[in-house]
């Protein structure tokens, strides 16, 4: 690059005449889940409790049971959302989603979140473990919601046909 001074009044030479910025209009920034029944893999580098989870989710622990399967070592394993259209209640769900493939441990949940941090906003996403009791002694299971908060759920409800399930995917 090459300076050019030029006294005042004087007509700089065209090649040094100063353009107009380029103007690249900015995207929205989208994250893309994957699509359903498309394999993906998660990895849990650093093991934590069910309970650390509740904590993570912005929950006081106090109260709260985790009643599942602890991980303990770092794993990677291949992942897939599916959706099962709506299902009346928990026992529903579960049927339907061991059709599709394996009901994964609910700190998936967490490493979903981390490699997908920004929400899609086409519905929630949940891991169908109720291995979390509530402070109210209520069954819940982990899931990002639409806006991308982490949350649990009461396991009580029926789900309508917004939401995807993780599943571990079955080579």
């Amino acid at each position: 690059r090459r300076i050019v001074l030029v006294a005042d009044g004087e007509t700089p030479p065209r090649d040094h005449l100063p353009t107009a910025p380029e103007i690249t209009p900015a995207l929205p920034s989208v994250t893309q889940y994957p699509p359903n029944d498309t394999p993906f893999p998660l990895t849990i580098a650093q093991p934590f409790t069910g309970m650390e989870m509740v904590r993570r989710f912005g929950y006081d622990p106090q109260g709260w049971k985790f009643n599942g399967t602890e991980i303990t070592v770092p794993q990677t394993k291949q992942f897939m959302l599916v959706s099962v259209g709506s299902q009346p209640n928990w026992n529903a769900l579960q049927t339907a989603l061991q059709k599709e493939d394996v009901i994964p441990q609910g700190q998936w949940c967490d490493a979903f979140k981390a490699a997908y941090p920004e929400p899609d906003g086409k519905g929630p996403v949940g891991v169908a473990k109720s291995s979390w009791v509530d402070s109210n002694g209520h069954a819940d299971f982990p899931s990002v919601d639409s806006d991308g908060a982490t949350r649990f759920h009461w396991a009580g409800l029926g789900f309508d046909d917004g939401w995807r399930w993780l599943v571990e995917a079955q080579a």
